[in-house]
């Protein structure tokens, strides 16, 4: 899916991870960014490219939207090709040259 991502690597780079409280103020101008979440917030308007993923209940977890630990179980089936974080992240480190991620049980731990 990723494969023809290409980067300039002069480029300040942002990476936001469902990042709803973010002030855009801080991001600078210059920034390449990058966003990966589940809904359109405020944070989407400055990204460059947008990684849609999971919605949290479309995935297991174990914190609830309370912040509260518990054990979450996915309620809805997931819909085409949407990934979960962990599975957007190993591709892109494929795409970088860094599998780093590649069957290490890190979708154990990422959500």
């Amino acid at each position: 899916m990723y494969q023809n991502l290409t980067i300039t690597l002069n480029l300040l780079k942002v990476y936001l991870m469902d990042a709803d409280d973010l002030d855009l103020e801080k991001v600078p101008n210059n920034a390449f960014v990058i966003y990966q979440g589940h809904h359109g917030n405020w944070s989407v308007y400055c990204a460059n490219v947008i990684f849609p993923s999971l919605a949290f209940f479309e995935k297991d977890g174990i914190v609830n939207t309370e912040g509260c630990v518990r054990i979450i179980v996915l309620a809805v089936s997931i819909v085409d090709d949407v990934r979960g974080d962990w599975k957007i992240i190993r591709e892109l480190s494929e795409v970088a040259g860094a599998s780093c991620l590649k069957d290490c049980g890190i979708q154990s731990f990422v959500y």
